[in-house]
């Protein structure tokens, strides 16, 4: 019984600090040589989360892998909130989701310059350079556009979806496991740039780019390999006949394909 009191009456004090330093916390009025960062509510949440929160690290701060019930550490609450300082190198720690800070931090802002963790994965199996490209944060001097995630879709492929591909990329023949190129997915949009000149990359099913820009009505003005085929013996014309999209000075009229369709 009074091992049970001791318990209760030790909590309640620890709940009047907590609540204390708490205020202080928030207010950045803690002590210098504040040393209770263990001290935390219910839920785990430390006055050092608080710390990580309002961005009031002191000097020389170490406590960023003390986590909450929900697997949060300091250093997450940190990412989240946009204040991880410069010298701060714990980037590969992970909460109870298997989410690392890198993960957190790619979704607010870019990256530091230094940082070289782009492989780094989820519970989903997204790098950290696929949520940057997601939330458009990569560096402009980014060049590991083959790092792919589970789906064997790569870094690129985010970018593309998204039309978020820098001016001068070039490396269109970056496949996922359908065989789906970069150029592929922007020519399923009507993103593909003018100047594109890959219209015979193809998928597993034999589709090239050119068969998708015609599905969607999307080829140049100048554009004269209709004779392009898929596995099934489908033109580039076909594609575009099927769907009204030939052009109106469309003159190769002869062109058949291995079904005998003429277009």
């Amino acid at each position: 019984m009074i091992d049970h009191i001791s318990k209760i009456l030790i909590r309640v004090i620890n709940d009047r600090k907590f609540k204390k330093y708490l205020k202080q916390a928030k207010n950045n009025q803690l002590p210098k040589k504040f040393k209770k960062w263990k001290l935390c509510d219910n839920k785990g949440w430390t006055i050092a989360h608080e710390f990580a929160k309002y961005n009031y690290f002191p000097e020389g701060f170490k406590k960023w892998s003390m986590a909450d019930k929900c697997g949060d550490t300091v250093a997450h609450i940190a990412a989240r909130y946009n204040h991880i300082p410069k010298d701060f190198n714990f980037w590969n720690m992970r909460n109870g989701k298997n989410i690392t800070v890198a993960h957190i931090y790619a979704k607010i802002r870019k990256m530091p310059e230094n940082f070289n963790l782009w492989y780094l994965r989820n519970n989903y199996g997204d790098t950290v350079a696929h949520i940057s490209a997601r939330y458009n944060n990569l560096p402009e001097d980014f060049d590991k556009w083959e790092l792919s995630n589970r789906k064997g879709y790569s870094v690129a492929h985010v970018l593309a979806e998204n039309n978020n591909l820098p001016a001068d990329f070039n490396h269109w023949m970056l496949a996922n496991r359908k065989g789906w190129s970069i150029a592929h997915v922007l020519a399923s949009r009507g993103n593909l740039p003018k100047n594109f000149s890959h219209w015979e990359l193809s998928d597993q099913r034999g589709w090239t780019v050119a068969h998708l820009s015609a599905t969607y009505n999307g080829l140049p003005k100048n554009f004269n390999q209709w004779n392009l085929m898929t596995d099934e013996g489908w033109s580039v014309a076909s594609a575009a006949a099927k769907y009204g999209n030939l052009p109106e000075d469309f003159d190769r009229w002869d062109l058949i394909d291995n079904h005998e369709y003429k277009n």
